[in-house]
């Protein structure tokens, strides 16, 4: 089964490009795939992993029905990211199933049985018999839990292998899926070596006042490395650093990564005031980008963690201070920021519907 689907992809990326079906967003030639379909493409593919990270962080807070709905929105998007077949949308689609698999939990692990059984049975409706991408999806829909993380790593290696080869080592598709194998294989094996290996590929990244996605793309990766490390104030210092540069030449959507990061940072050394001010931030920015729509989507994901954050951060000071008589009066105000949090949560889950039907798991 495994080399069946190594060859499927290594087979099917390497044609499309053959064929010049494909081109990265930086080209200025014109092929079947277009810039503005690549766009698309990403936009639905980004939804579709942003209801899944939110419905993610819901489960982890027990709000089963909020995170059900979520994912039932996500799956009325899969029609449409299969129907993309872009490596770019391959690539949002592993690693969100990825990232699941590394919490945990048996009730994520669950929820990425139901939805990688229900990509693989939608690809043998929506994609014509003998297409790659419906024995490729077909594979992950079956391949037994054990096997899972272990497949997927090596998808993603043998997917950035392919992509970087055909592109080039900074472009921007192809760097994405190398530096987040490159996190995932290294923060099992050896995270100073894989620290070693993304400091070398921000070294030799172009200037960012010509190109900044790439240096955006390593310092997102760098950053959990560090973390990973436990080297907080060093994360810390990475998304402050982040955030400059994407303030001075980055879009708003690098602004919010940055921030995220920062907010984390915070977070990770106990600083509640500056992480819960960043994170929210980054969700009324998300907020403000509304009209491209996975944006809800993201904001749902990144309040649905401040949410986790103001929960654990008060309950942990009652816990210090419970003597104290006024501190009931003022667990009870932080608890209730925690409620409001949930309800503009659940207010966004019924904004965040999808133009297509929607379909249940």
């Amino acid at each position: 089964m495994t080399e069946g689907l190594i060859f499927s992809i290594e087979a099917f990326i390497s044609g499309m490009y053959d064929q010049g079906a494909w081109l990265g967003p930086t080209t200025s030639q014109t092929g079947k795939f277009s810039v503005e379909k690549l766009g698309k493409s990403f936009a639905i593919s980004s939804r579709l992993a942003g209801s899944v990270f939110s419905a993610s962080e819901l489960i982890k807070t027990n709000s089963y029905v909020e995170a059900r709905r979520v994912l039932s929105n996500a799956c009325g998007l899969v029609k449409d990211v299969l129907l993309s077949t872009h490596p770019a949308s391959f690539g949002h689609m592993l690693r969100m199933l990825d990232d699941m698999t590394k919490e945990g939990l048996a009730t994520l692990d669950d929820a990425v049985d139901m939805l990688r059984q229900y990509i693989g049975k939608m690809a043998t409706i929506v994609l014509p018999k003998g297409h790659p991408f419906r024995t490729i999806w077909g594979l992950f829909g079956t391949v037994n839990r054990k096997m899972l993380s272990q497949l997927m790593l090596l998808t993603i290696r043998v997917l950035s292998d392919v992509l970087e080869k055909r592109l080039g080592q900074y472009n921007q598709d192809a760097l994405v899926i190398r530096v987040y194998y490159i996190f995932k294989y290294y923060k099992v094996n050896s995270l100073p070596a894989g620290e070693m290996l993304l400091r070398k590929l921000l070294a030799g990244c172009p200037d960012p006042v010509v190109s900044v996605e790439p240096t955006f793309t390593i310092m997102g990766a760098l950053g959990g490395i560090l973390r990973e490390q436990g080297r907080y104030e060093a994360y810390l210092a990475m998304g402050k650093e982040y955030t400059a540069i994407a303030q001075e030449h980055g879009e708003t959507i690098d602004v919010i990564n940055a921030l995220r990061i920062t907010a984390r940072g915070y977070y990770t050394i106990g600083d509640q005031e500056n992480a819960e001010a960043c994170q929210r931030q980054a969700a009324n920015l998300f907020l403000e980008k509304e009209k491209k729509n996975y944006s809800v989507s993201w904001a749902i994901q990144v309040l649905s963690l401040l949410e986790s954050w103001v929960r654990e951060w008060y309950v942990k000071f009652a816990q210090r201070k419970r003597r104290a008589n006024f501190v009931f009066v003022t667990i009870r105000g932080r608890m209730a920021d925690a409620e409001k949090i949930k309800e503009e949560i659940n207010d966004l889950i019924k904004r965040d519907t999808p133009d297509v039907e929607d379909a249940n798991i």
